[in-house]
């Protein structure tokens, strides 16, 4: 990690040399260049004896943004950016856990296992005492720091959680349930950052269609900044492609002809030919309903029915709504991802004649 200076109300301390100085005590190196560590929870209650003695600058109760109701308009917002702007500040102003837990307890002392080293500061919060224990509705255990004078000295405000009786929770520190690490945040931060500068410039993202979120979707300004010739929205779609884009392959139209582009007419709608195994079996319908009209020429059911298997014959010349355009750009995608099976499916579509014969 890129090593962190403090800011000027810190005088000229260096806190990191100080951090690296107490840990070279309980650190040693093997043969291969990986750390060995002797005791980090010595190192911890040494360090804090330390950065007490050198006036390190210790944690306050923080105000919170209320996202649980409280005074509204524009009272309640200035009052959460007020919050919100002092807890960026102490994160700013008092970095040193940053460096202690990503570099020091997770890189040193155990070799990159994050959640070894999480285990290891929940056990050394409870073997340095200064907690009181509780029991929530479901008979759990809770541990509570009593006093904000006694919370880690390095502690960042942010982490600092009240319970509305006992003093502040240890979950919420690092590997506690409720702990949000640095890169998490550094993502949040950067999401919610992206999120308000798309906003601005008034784009969108779609919801997949086929994992239902648009979480991993692009942003766009239009339906014009998708790629030509996509077929459906999961072709850029981070979750459901996460190797990269690719477009949708053309099915095999091997029960009935129908255009997956624009849907028209619906894969229940399909239309059959002569190629396709029920297309004798739509043939005795069509017969079958036609009698049944000719002894009740007003039964409205055998109507619809006939309508039905009439329109799912395919008539030579039909075609779907794409106009030659569109199917062009979907035809050429294909062969921009070489998916030649796609292809060949495209030209068994009788739908497509039209379009191949104009090529």
């Amino acid at each position: 990690m890129k090593y962190i200076k403090l800011f000027e109300s810190f005088g000229n301390i260096d806190w990191n040399k100080i951090v690296d100085d107490v840990c070279s005590k309980y650190i040693i190196s093997d043969d291969e260049g990986n750390h060995v560590s002797k005791d980090p929870h010595k190192f911890l209650s040494e360090l804090e004896k330390v950065l007490k003695e050198k006036n390190y600058t210790t944690p306050k109760e923080p105000n919170r943004p209320d996202t649980f109701g409280g005074p509204g308009g524009i009272e309640r917002i200035l009052k959460n950016a007020v919050a919100l702007n002092n807890l960026a500040k102490d994160k700013k102003e008092r970095p040193l856990d940053r460096y202690l837990m990503e570099d020091i307890l997770i890189g040193k002392f155990f070799n990159g296992d994050e959640k070894a080293a999480g285990k290891s500061y929940q056990e050394w919060l409870l073997e340095r005492g200064k907690y009181r224990k509780h029991h929530d509705h479901r008979g759990d255990d809770v541990y509570l720091i009593e006093k904000i004078e006694d919370m880690p000295i390095w502690t960042p405000e942010d982490d600092i959680v009240r319970n509305n009786h006992w003093g502040f929770y240890f979950s919420y520190l690092f590997g506690g349930k409720y702990y949000t690490s640095h890169k998490e945040q550094d993502k949040k931060k950067s999401e919610n950052e992206e999120y308000y500068k798309n906003r601005a410039e008034k784009k969108y993202r779609d919801v997949c269609d086929r994992c239902s979120s648009n979480a991993n979707m692009p942003w766009v300004s239009s339906d014009a900044d998708y790629p030509k010739g996509m077929i459906k929205k999961s072709e850029v779609c981070k979750k459901c492609n996460p190797k990269g884009e690719k477009p949708t392959g053309m099915p095999d139209f091997e029960r009935g002809y129908y255009c997956p582009i624009c849907e028209s007419p619906g894969w229940k709608n399909q239309v059959h030919d002569s190629t396709h195994y029920d297309y004798e079996q739509f043939l005795k319908n069509i017969e079958y309903w036609k009698m049944i009209l000719e002894g009740d020429p007003k039964n409205s059911n055998a109507k619809k029915q006939l309508n039905f298997f009439e329109n799912g014959l395919y008539k030579e010349g039909q075609k779907c709504k794409c106009s030659f355009e569109k199917l062009k750009y979907a035809h050429d995608r294909y062969l921009q991802f070489e998916d030649y099976v796609s292809l060949k499916n495209m030209k068994k579509n009788k739908l497509y004649n039209w379009f191949f014969a104009k090529m």
